[in-house]
């Protein structure tokens, strides 16, 4: 017996939309399905994309997970660019900015029915062009002491899973039983 199928997930439709980065995400390093890459430390960058409504009357949201690097190549260093942001900059003064962001989309290996909408570019916004306010709270979170363990529990579960796999998450559950186990011992 097969599963049964999802329920069409609601995407935006194909075009160019202006956008709010409304989340940075430290996904930590990530083993890739294909072995022949290398592990790489990622980020999610979440857009709420401003202005188009889905059936619920909220805004669309979109991300996209980049490689945690911004050299010529890297694809998350040539989108800053191109959304006209210094990719050496703190990310965090990206936060709650806007610009433009094409989508397109593109079919699931392995059902060509299911559609994703995928992000194609960011860009700037053109001069004196002004965006609604977006309505999702902003949110950045990094695997990095302190750990922000309230920010962790209300990321979606599919990224609580991704993140728990990164050996980053797992050196921060190491200390915390260390704290746990000098903290047991003074008692």
């Amino acid at each position: 017996m097969k599963a049964p199928k999802a329920p069409p997930r609601e995407i935006p439709e194909v075009g160019t939309y202006p956008f709010t980065l409304v989340d940075i995400i430290d996904m930590g390093t990530q083993t890739p399905k294909n072995t022949t890459f290398q592990d790489q430390r990622k980020v999610w960058l979440g857009f709420e994309l401003l202005g188009t409504k889905n059936e619920k009357g909220d805004n669309f949201y979109v991300g996209r997970e980049y490689g945690f690097t911004v050299g010529k190549k890297s694809n998350l260093g040539k989108d800053l660019v191109a959304w006209g942001k210094d990719p050496n900059a703190d990310f965090d003064k990206f936060l709650g900015d806007s610009g433009m962001l094409s989508i397109v989309h593109n079919p699931d290996k392995s059902d060509a029915s299911i559609l994703y909408a995928n992000i194609a570019g960011l860009m700037a916004l053109p001069a004196k062009m002004k965006v609604a306010k977006h309505m999702k709270p902003l949110t950045s979170f990094y695997l990095e002491s302190p750990f922000d363990e309230a920010t962790f529990k209300d990321l979606p579960e599919w990224m609580r899973n991704k993140i728990a796999a990164a050996k980053e998450y797992a050196e921060i559950r190491a200390e915390w039983e260390r704290k746990d186990k000098r903290k047991a011992g003074k008692k």
